[in-house]
This record gives structure tokens, sequence and C-alpha cells, in this order.
């Protein structure tokens, strides 16, 4: 994930780190998949795509787990926002749909979340908590 400072807001894209172009990351803040979360800490978008079968080989879990990330962190809240966010992103093994079903939990319009109904502040809505539940589970405990 590429962040960078525009019009006053940072913005997050994700890109292909394998031909983005280095000198185009002057300025910019680079978050790989290891600063977004690690075996003992692990963010809720690594946690729901291992707990949802979202990952076979491993080889594309990293680029899926950053874009559904940044998507987050830019506001994406719908499911459709979600799925939009791993288009581009290439899996021979698991078919998507347990990669779909982990990114589409995150949305404000999935099934089980409680839409922040419960209190001021829904973990469930909140990319940048970290927790080792899904949010079926952190919901479902309201």
């Amino acid at each position: 994930m590429i962040s960078r400072v525009e019009r006053g807001q940072i913005k997050h894209r994700s890109v292909n780190a394998c031909i983005y172009p280095v000198c185009l990351l002057d300025g910019a803040h680079v978050t790989t998949i290891e600063g977004i979360g690690s075996l003992k800490n692990m963010h809720p978008v690594q946690e729901t795509l291992a707990r949802m079968h979202g990952s076979q080989c491993g080889f594309c879990t990293p680029g899926m787990v950053v874009s559904i990330y940044t998507a987050l962190r830019n506001g994406a809240t719908t499911a459709a926002e979600l799925e939009e966010a791993i288009t581009g992103n290439l899996c021979r093994c698991t078919g998507y749909r347990p990669i779909l079903d982990a990114a589409k939990s995150f949305a404000s319009d999935a099934e089980g979340c409680c839409q922040g109904q419960a209190g001021s502040v829904c973990p469930c809505k909140d990319p940048a908590v970290v927790t080792t539940t899904t949010q079926g589970e952190i919901c479902g405990s309201h």
C-alpha cells in the first residue's frame, strides 16, 4: 500500500510491487504485508481471511490482504466496494468464494453486522482495530 497526502488528506493505493517503479515512491509511505500485522498480532483482515479459508497455497494472500486493507483505510464500506478492491488479484487455488466472503464480511451491508447500533463505535466497522475475532463474533457479542 502506498500512502500520500493529496489535497490535505491521506490517500492509500494498493499497487503491484513487482512492477511499480521505485522512483515513483519518492515522498510516499509504503506499507507491506509485514506492516499490517504479524502472527502474534494479526490484523482483522488477515485473521478473517485465514478463518474463512481464503488462503491455500499462500501465494496471492499478501496481495489480497493489502488490497482489502487499503480499501478499508480509504473508507470502503459496501460489499461491492470491497469486491472491487480485489479486482486484478489472481488466485488459482480457492475459486475466490472464500476470499470474497472474507472481504465482504467487513462491509456495512454484510449480514451479521450490528451497523454500529450497539454503541458509538462498532469494532467491525473500524478496520484499524486489531483483534483475533471475526466480525460476526464481535457483532454477535454486543
